[in-house]
């Protein structure tokens, strides 16, 4: 079950995104896209480059990282470019004019790892 949390200190109306914020007890990075808003880990998993100054791409479905041009799907994180590594990649939705994030659920990051899920 996904649990939404306010995410303090971002205005969707006055905002510069990328905008930083924290969920639970990461930092997450928040960008507006075409389709709303879509929330990854502040640092691209190659080389630990901020990527505070990442690139929306492709209609805004990836984002690339402005150091080694690695790119990433913002469904899911994977890696285009650079196979095998995936970039962690955060729900966002806007609601009464406030942005909520959640955690990515554990049965779904593994199934986007190909991890296998063990039985309850």
């Amino acid at each position: 079950m996904t649990e939404w949390q306010i995410l303090e200190g971002i205005d969707p109306a006055t905002s510069e995104f990328p905008a930083e914020a924290t969920l639970g007890c990461e930092t997450i990075l928040v960008f507006r896209t075409a389709n709303g808003y879509r929330g990854t880990e502040p640092l691209c998993p190659h080389q630990k480059v901020p990527l505070k100054t990442a690139v929306l791409m492709s209609g805004d479905t990836m984002i690339r990282c402005s150091r080694h041009h690695f790119i990433f799907r913002l469904d899911g994180g994977a890696g285009v470019n650079c196979t095998g590594m995936r970039l962690t990649t955060y729900p966002v939705r806007e609601v009464d004019g406030r942005l909520e994030g959640a955690l990515p659920d554990i049965e779904d990051q593994a199934r986007q790892t190909g991890a296998v899920v063990p039985a309850p």
